[in-house]
């Protein structure tokens, strides 16, 4: 049971630093360092391509989802239903 918790807190931290953290220093590091039009166009990569697959990977990790119906996370909104998987699951 003790090691079911620690193993669900480590992936929930894991997943906020992946999904959250990490990206918005890294944001805040190219925006100050590079400007306006690199900032926009990580910016876009991070809200189309990362942040799509890392939800993809953290849903098919707790077995949310069917591998087959990963594409549906790419969709606008799509993975709102399973929010309170995603941040706190």
């Amino acid at each position: 049971m003790i090691n079911v918790m620690k193993d669900r807190i480590v992936g929930i931290v894991l997943f906020w630093a992946a999904a959250a953290v990490v990206p918005c220093v890294c944001l805040f590091i190219i925006s100050k360092v590079y400007g306006a039009v690199w900032f926009s166009i990580a910016l876009l990569i991070y809200l189309f391509i990362y942040r799509p697959l890392v939800v993809i990977v953290r849903l098919l990790s707790l077995k949310a989802i069917e591998k087959s119906d990963t594409w549906k996370i790419f969709i606008p909104f799509w993975a709102d239903k399973y929010f309170k998987t995603l941040w706190f699951g």
